[in-house]
């Protein structure tokens, strides 16, 4: 039976429609196309060589708010730099040596792609740009090592003008922000955190999948919480506050579920000490945390045990409710603490050697086929194994790219050839993109996992086939080849992904339980007052990014025992960690403490 004291967040009205699309969407989309059509009208007049990459760039950068987008803009800019810098190193030491431009190439994309393996969001995807510049910048230019420095600035100027023009379009049209949607999100945590905590207290279990789907969703606010200082300097603090609330929740969760087993253990005598606890959790404030002193060392460690593990509890409800309200005020603090996230090494290392040995596969099979624009194609490749880097199963994203990519084909032949049909006047190249545009736009802001992964892939391969230029080219034979070499590049890249050093769930399952494992003994290792409470809650926010990946593989016979160890494992962990500032005289309470953890 749920507790009754669920949170009045209040319902959220149905979106208001328009022919069935919700209004945010087309809004989403016209913005889109907008910054598309800026990008290249600017592009076009300061005459840059790689105009289309501006418009690219826009479609790399349709996200919903504007929080997210500037942070990818300031990551796609300083993997634009650093990428346009390795550009300018390979092909300044083995331009005259191709096996070993090439071998450098995979080898430096098989770096980033490691290096993104330990990262997420935006800042996993400048990882792998720093990567994939590359095959844009120099490997497109393996025949003509000269011009490697004119295409680096040029698109260096193009992706500027891309981030300005989406910049000015979200500001004139009053993008929406990402503050609103993250604090809804908070705070639906905070009520849902609230209730687990009520019902561990009152004595009812709750089914670890439950549990940990919760944990699950904390970690999932990561991405967000990290882009919300980009959107403006108020933003700084409100991140603090919802760094506080993330990791707090997380502990809350855990001490009230190691708490629901002490107060069982003491029977009748913890019923008042229940009662308390509940009153003050339900209570318009807080009360008196001293009441739950554990007291002086004559008292029987049990009563002892639970007191302190209801002062802890108490505390991080406390916590939370103080970090929403200063995450809604904005109001100035502590930093709060960080929220590392966990990423399996291991996963990082075939990550990168996949992409090293994909690279160099597809550029031995390209050679030995004698593909005419055979750089064209490898920088295809590559560029599509960068962008799958940051992808959790990169099979299935390109498998979504085989996909999208005959879509994004049949688009930008159709507008070509059809729609526009030798038409030369810039307005025309407005109108026509248009549709294919903000209909991609729609699939990405529709929810869907599945479309929005196939909305992106379509609003970025669209310009990239389309290539708006000025005057526009109106060849068959070169859309054709551009278009078939495309189509294979990421066939070959499916094939590559599959075969090469793939990783299971079942890999990733024991990948994610031995970590676990290793860094339980370690905690249990560290001696007292070796981390600080910002330590201890940044530690306990990693357990749960961990759990959350291991809830997130595919259910089978073994995967419920896998996440109740793990959780067995991070609750432990999190209570040695709290439990460190008792003194050698609390040795019994310590240890009745951990027993209700591992109990839990």
């Amino acid at each position: 039976m749920p507790p009754a004291n669920l949170m009045a967040l209040g319902a959220v009205p149905p979106p208001r429609r328009f022919a069935g699309i919700p209004l945010a969407s087309l809004a989403f989309g016209l913005r889109n196309w907008l910054g598309m059509i800026l990008a290249l009208a600017v592009a076009f007049w300061l005459q840059l060589d790689s105009a289309s990459s501006a418009a690219v760039c826009v479609g790399i950068l349709a996200l919903p708010t504007q929080g997210q987008v500037l942070q990818k803009a300031m990551y796609r800019v300083l993997g634009t730099l650093i990428g346009v810098t390795a550009s300018f190193v390979i092909a300044g030491l083995f331009n005259e040596v191709r096996d070993l431009f090439l071998v450098a190439f995979a080898a430096w994309l098989g770096l980033c792609v490691f290096a993104a393996g330990f990262l997420d969001g935006n800042r996993a995807y400048g990882a792998v740009l720093s990567g994939y510049t590359v095959a844009i910048v120099a490997v497109a230019q393996i025949d003509a090592p000269q011009d490697v420095f004119d295409s680096g600035v040029n698109r260096a100027a193009a992706i500027m003008v891309g981030i300005l023009a989406i910049m000015v379009v979200n500001d004139v049209f009053v993008a929406p922000s990402l503050f609103p949607a993250l604090l809804h999100k908070v705070e639906t945590l905070r009520g849902k955190v609230q209730d687990v905590t009520l019902t561990a207290i009152q004595g009812e279990s709750a089914e670890p999948g439950e549990v940990a789907g919760l944990y699950a969703e904390i970690a999932a606010l990561h991405p967000d919480i990290t882009a919300l200082p980009a959107e403006r300097p108020t933003s700084r603090e409100r991140a603090a506050g919802a760094r506080t609330a993330a990791a707090s929740m997380v502990r809350q969760i855990m001490a009230a579920r190691a708490v629901a087993v002490l107060l069982d253990r003491l029977g009748s005598d913890g019923e008042q000490l229940r009662r308390e606890l509940i009153g003050g959790i339900n209570g318009p404030g807080f009360r008196d945390r001293s009441r739950h002193d554990p007291g002086s060392p004559s008292v029987d460690p049990r009563h002892r045990a639970a007191a302190y593990g209801c002062a802890h509890l108490l505390e991080m409800a406390e916590t939370v409710h103080a970090a929403v309200d200063r995450m809604r005020a904005g109001t100035a603090g502590p930093p709060g603490p960080s929220l590392p996230i966990f990423r399996a090494p291991e996963e990082a290392v075939r990550a990168g050697l996949r992409t090293f040995l994909a690279v160099l596969f597809a550029a031995v099979a390209l050679s030995v086929t004698g593909w005419p624009e055979a750089s064209l194609g490898l920088a295809f490749i590559g560029a599509t194994l960068g962008i799958g880097g940051t992808n959790a199963k990169p099979p299935q994203f390109a498998l979504a790219a085989m996909v999208a990519m005959p879509l994004a084909v049949l688009l930008a032949g159709v507008t070509q050839f059809f729609v526009l049909d030798g038409a030369d006047g810039f307005p025309a190249l407005a109108l026509a993109m248009a549709p294919p545009v903000i209909g991609a736009s729609i699939l990405l802001k529709s929810g869907n996992a599945k479309l929005v992964g196939l909305g992106f892939l379509v609003i970025v391969f669209f310009p990239v086939l389309l290539s708006p230029s000025n005057p526009q080219n109106y060849d068959p034979q070169a859309f054709l080849n551009t278009s078939v070499l495309a189509i294979t590049a990421v066939i070959g890249v499916f094939v590559l992904l599959s075969t090469l050093l793939p990783v299971t769930d079942t890999m990733r399952r024991t990948w994610l339980l031995r970590s676990a494992r290793i860094e339980a003994k370690e905690a249990a290792a560290q001696g007292a007052d070796s981390r600080t409470p910002g330590d201890a809650a940044s530690a306990a926010y990693r357990d749960a990014s961990r759990l959350a990946q291991l809830n997130a593989l595919p259910a089978t016979g073994e995967s419920t025992g896998a996440i109740v160890e793990a959780m067995r494992l991070m609750e432990l962990s999190a209570m040695r960690r709290t439990t460190r500032g008792l003194g050698s005289a609390d040795e019994g309470v310590r240890a009745l403490l951990l027993a209700a953890a591992q109990a839990a």
